[in-house]
C-alpha cells in the first residue's frame, strides 16, 4: 500500500468505522441482555416512537398495530411479534442507519428520539429481525432479515455485514411481498422462550398506558393490539376545550373484542409541559377523580419506565423533557446545565397545572379531590436530586394546594384543606370513627370532608408530612386527632377553673343530632383506646 492508493485508504477509515459501530453495538446489547427484566417494558415506546417520528401529515391519520400470535408449523408452535404502521416510509440515509447503526430514523428537532440507540431495544425480543418496508424516493418495496449476532463484536459486524447485503438483494428482487392494508413499515419479530416475559410485559404497560399516548400525540389516529384471541384498540373519541383557559376532556375509547369502554381525561395545558388525570362518569351522573396505578408519571410523549413512583399524583408529559440515557427519568437538581434546568422549570410549571386542575374538579364538584393531592414519597433516584424536590413540591404544590378550596363537605360545598378540619389517625377505621365524633361536635361539620372522603384526605396529610419529613400535628393546622380533641373540648368546658360538667359538653354537642353526653364521651373513650392515646 503507498500514500497515493487512496482507495486503501478509504477501505481502512470504512473498516474501522464499521469496527467502531459493531463495538458500541455489542456494547449496547450486551447491556440491555444484562438488564433484561428492567427493559421488559421499553420495547413497544421504541417501536411506537418510530412510528410517531415517521408520521407524514394530519391529512394522513397514523395507525400503528402490535400482534402478538402463535402459530403452527412443522408440527412445532411458533411465536411471533409484528409490529406494523402506516407512516413514511424510509429514505436510502434512513434504512442504511438501521441497519449499520441501530437507530430507524435520523435524529431531528421533531423526533423524539434523543440517542438515536433506542431501537436496539426491541432486539430484546429476537437478535433477528425481518423488516419490511418501502423506499420513499422510489417507492419500491423491499424485505430482509435484519440480524445482530451478539456472541462477539466481529461475529455481530459480520451479521450486519449480511443482513446489509439481503436488504440490497431484497430490493432487486421481482418476488418482494407486499404490505398489508397500507401500511408502509413492518417489524416481524420471532419470539424465543426467553423473550416470552418481555412480550408478556411489554404488552400489559402498553395497555396499562397507550391511551394517554393517544391523549398526548395527536400524531396518532389509532392504536392497536391483537394477542392470543384479544383485540384491543385505542383512538381519541373526542377533545373539547373547557371554559378555563387551557384545560381540555379528552376522551379515549378503548374498543375491546367488540366491547367499547371511554376513557376520559381532563387535561392543563401550559408553555412547557401538559398534566393530565383520569375521571369517570358514574351512573348517578357524578364525575370522579381517579389514582394513577401503576403508570409512569413523566412522558415525553411516550413513558419514562421507572418514574412510577415520581413525586406527581397525576401525569406530565413534556415534549421538552431531555431524559436519562435508559429513558427511566430526567435530570432534576443535579447541575446547573442548560437541560436539567429545562427540565426543573417543566416540572414546576406541571405543579402549577395541577392546582389549576385541582381547582376546576372541587369547583365543578367531582368526588375524590384529594386524589390530586396525595404525593407519593420522593424516592432516590441517580437523576434527582431529593432537596431541590422537597423545596419544590413544599413551595409549588403543598402550600398552594393548601390554599385553594378542594375539600367537599357532606353539604358539597368547598374549603381550602388549611381552613378544612382533616381527621387524623393511626388506622382508617379510626379516622370514620373521629370523623363520626367530630361531625356530632358543633362547628365542625362545615369544615370536615365528606365521610367517604376523610380517609382520602387523611392519606395525602400524611404524605404532605413526608415529603416535609416531620409529622401531620406540628405541621398542618387542619390536622385534628384524638388528643387534640380532647384538648379543645377541656378548654371549652373548664372555663373559669370550673370542671367541666355533663351539661357542659352536651352544649358542645350538635342541637340537631339525638345524642347523650355520656353516650358521645364512651364513644371518644372507645375510639382514644383503640388509637392508642388513653394518656388523652
Amino acid at each position: 500500500m503507498t500514500m497515493e492508493n487512496q482507495s486503501n485508504w478509504d477501505e481502512l477509515r470504512d473498516d474501522a468505522l464499521a469496527d467502531n459501530t459493531a463495538q458500541g453495538i455489542f456494547k449496547h446489547l450486551n447491556e440491555l441482555e444484562s438488564n433484561r427484566e428492567g427493559m421488559h417494558t421499553r420495547w413497544p415506546w421504541e417501536l411506537l416512537q418510530n412510528a410517531r417520528d415517521a408520521s407524514t401529515s394530519a391529512n394522513t391519520p397514523l395507525i400503528a398495530s402490535i400482534e402478538h400470535k402463535h402459530e403452527h408449523k412443522h408440527e412445532h408452535k411458533q411465536r411471533e411479534l409484528v409490529f406494523r404502521h402506516n407512516g413514511r416510509g424510509f429514505d436510502a440515509r434512513e434504512i442504511t442507519r438501521l441497519i449499520l447503526h441501530g437507530s430507524t430514523k435520523v435524529e431531528t428537532d421533531e423526533a423524539l428520539g434523543k440517542f438515536g440507540s433506542g431501537f436496539l431495544t426491541t432486539h430484546l425480543l429476537s437478535p433477528e429481525i425481518e423488516v419490511s418496508g418501502q423506499l420513499v424516493d422510489t417507492g419500491r418495496l423491499f424485505k430482509f432479515r435484519l440480524k445482530r449476532e451478539a456472541s462477539s463484536y466481529k461475529a455481530l459486524r459480520g451479521s450486519m455485514d449480511e443482513s446489509w447485503k439481503d436488504f440490497r438483494r431484497s430490493l432487486l428482487s421481482p418476488h418482494t411481498a407486499t404490505l398489508p392494508d397500507n401500511f408502509t413499515t413492518q417489524f416481524r419479530y420471532p419470539i424465543e422462550d426467553r423473550a416470552v416475559g418481555a412480550v408478556k410485559y411489554g404488552l400489559e404497560a402498553l395497555k396499562l398506558c397507550a391511551p394517554l399516548v393517544i391523549a398526548f400525540n395527536p400524531e396518532f389516529s389509532k392504536i392497536d393490539i391483537a394477542s392470543l384471541g384479544e383485540t384491543i384498540s385505542y383512538k381519541v373519541g373526542g377533545k373539547t376545550e373547557l371554559p378555563q383557559s387551557g384545560l381540555w376532556k379528552i376522551t379515549v375509547l378503548e374498543n375491546k373484542n367488540g366491547s367499547q369502554k371511554d376513557k376520559a381525561y381532563l387535561l392543563a395545558k401550559g408553555e412547557k409541559t401538559s398534566v393530565a388525570i383520569p375521571t369517570e362518569q358514574m351512573e348517578d351522573g357524578s364525575q370522579v377523580c381517579l389514582p394513577i396505578t401503576g403508570i409512569p408519571r413523566l412522558f415525553l410523549g411516550f413513558p419514562l419506565i421507572g418514574t412510577e413512583n415520581f413525586s406527581f399524583p397525576a401525569v406530565i408529559n413534556s415534549f421538552g423533557f431531555t431524559p436519562t440515557e435508559n429513558r427511566d427519568g430526567v435530570y432534576l437538581g443535579r447541575s446547573e446545565d442548560e437541560a436539567n434546568r429545562e427540565n426543573e422549570a417543566i416540572i414546576e410549571e406541571a405543579y402549577g397545572l395541577l392546582v389549576k386542575l385541582v381547582q376546576f374538579v372541587a369547583a365543578s364538584g367531582y368526588r375524590n379531590v384529594y386524589e390530586l393531592a396525595n404525593v407519593p414519597a420522593i424516592r432516590e433516584q441517580k437523576w434527582l436530586n431529593k432537596g431541590w424536590l422537597q423545596e419544590t413540591l413544599k413551595d409549588q404544590f403543598i402550600g398552594k394546594v393548601r390554599q385553594t378550596p378542594a375539600v367537599l363537605n357532606e353539604n358539597g360545598d368547598t374549603r381550602a384543606p388549611e381552613d378544612a378540619t382533616l381527621p387524623l389517625a393511626k388506622t382508617d377505621v379510626g379516622v370514620k370513627d373521629l370523623w363520626d365524633l367530630l361531625d356530632k361536635t358543633e362547628g365542625f361539620r362545615d369544615t370536615l370532608p365528606r365521610r367517604n372522603e376523610a380517609v382520602g384526605w387523611w392519606v395525602a396529610l400524611k404524605s404532605w408530612a413526608v415529603v416535609q419529613d416531620g409529622e401531620p400535628l406540628s405541621l398542618f393546622g387542619e390536622a385534628m386527632d384524638g388528643k387534640k380533641l380532647v384538648s379543645n373540648i377541656e378548654k371549652k368546658t373548664h372555663k373559669n377553673g370550673n370542671c367541666g360538667k355533663s351539661e357542659d359538653l352536651r352544649n358542645l354537642l350538635r342541637e340537631d343530632e339525638d345524642i347523650e353526653a355520656v353516650e358521645w364521651l364512651n364513644r371518644l373513650h372507645k375510639f382514644l383506646d383503640k388509637d392508642g392515646l388513653r394518656e388523652a
